[in-house]
């Protein structure tokens, strides 16, 4: 299947997959990519050795393109840039943050320039400062995910720009394929399919609460890590998620206890929450999410850890391979774009 995205990024079918934290690791990445999609490396977690350490990996299981996600919001993003830059990745995908400094740097070292957006505002501006495709994130997707839903985003975004457009958030399968591209989007982004793969890290207990969960056992919220963001609805997110002193209480020790923060160091941030930055709360759960993430994707501990898994976990049901994935869903897309088009009568 060929579009706008699969020239951009020279790959034979419009699947990305998305760039999961501690899931999208190099077994999914480069799995992704030999099928003909475009895997993406998580580097947030990383340290810069352990992307160069994460790049040689891909590159020893495929020839194929692959990318990777930079989160601008972390402070390894530069040195990991710069890493990923050193080893002539095809593209890098920057989120939390875009700026036409770091598309230039992209741009200069031959790479394409992928932006993660939620929302037309920011996708304006992703295009005016140097994006050479965009990734919109509709407010079904697992993990940080917008407000307005992929049905009514992604139309207003493919209208607003003349770059590649990728659907994110909500998409599982060739019907929501199909469906991406006839609202104007190039191709998709799929997060939770992935996951529940054979190749992916997550841990069995997890994938299957994924394969067993209802389309409303996710929760959406800003108290995760002050950025909306959606979880599986279970007793660790139910506790991130909690407001008030108590909870405040709760996350100050949790921190203590798992990163060995000081009394000090609490200080500083209840100063920088006084000063009108974010709660001292949501500060305290900032500095729990990485290690909660852990626990909860490669651990397995639903209870005090978290899942970052979109609506579309609900129609999940079994843990194929990444290849029968991306088969499977291009098949399902022709079909069901051919038939429906000889099916309906326009007047």
């Amino acid at each position: 299947m060929r579009t706008g995205l699969t020239d951009l990024l020279g790959i034979e079918h419009p699947i990305l997959s998305a760039a999961m934290g501690f899931v999208a690791d190099p077994g999914l990445v480069a799995a992704v990519s030999d099928a003909g999609g475009f895997g993406l490396l998580a580097t947030a977690p990383l340290t810069p050795a352990e992307v160069e350490r994460s790049v040689l990996a891909i590159r020893r299981r495929t020839d194929r393109p692959f990318g990777a996600n930079v989160t601008l919001q972390f402070a390894t993003a530069p040195a990991n840039l710069a890493v990923l830059l050193k080893h002539q990745i095809s593209a890098v995908n920057v989120s939390m943050g875009f700026s036409a400094e770091v598309a230039q740097q992209i741009r200069d070292a031959g790479a394409v320039v992928l932006a993660t957006v939620t929302s037309v505002k920011h996708v304006l501006s992703a295009e005016r400062k140097g994006a050479d495709g965009l990734i919109v994130t509709g407010h079904e997707g697992g993990g940080h995910a917008g407000d307005v839903s992929s049905l009514v985003l992604l139309p207003a975004v493919a209208a607003s720009v003349s770059i590649p457009v990728v659907g994110a958030g909500g998409f599982g399968d060739g019907a929501g394929l199909a469906a991406a591209l006839v609202l104007g989007a190039e191709g998709v982004s799929m997060g939770s399919r992935f996951a529940v793969t054979r190749e992916s890290p997550l841990h069995p207990r997890t994938k299957e609460a994924v394969r067993s969960m209802g389309h409303s056992d996710t929760l959406y919220s800003d108290q995760i890590d002050g950025w909306g963001a959606r979880v599986i609805r279970a007793e660790g997110a139910r506790r991130f998620t909690a407001r008030g002193v108590l909870a405040g209480v709760r996350a100050a020790l949790a921190v203590h206890r798992e990163r060995g923060l000081k009394p000090r160091d609490m200080a500083k941030m209840a100063a920088a929450s006084l000063a009108g930055g974010p709660s001292f709360s949501l500060l305290l759960k900032r500095a729990q999410v990485l290690g909660a993430s852990q626990r909860g994707l490669l651990g397995g501990d639903l209870e005090s850890g978290i899942v970052s898994i979109g609506q579309v976990g609900g129609t999940l049901t079994d843990s194929p391979s990444a290849r029968e994935v991306i088969v499977r869903t291009v098949e399902q897309a022709e079909t069901i774009l051919r038939d429906r088009y000889e099916n309906v009568v326009v007047n």
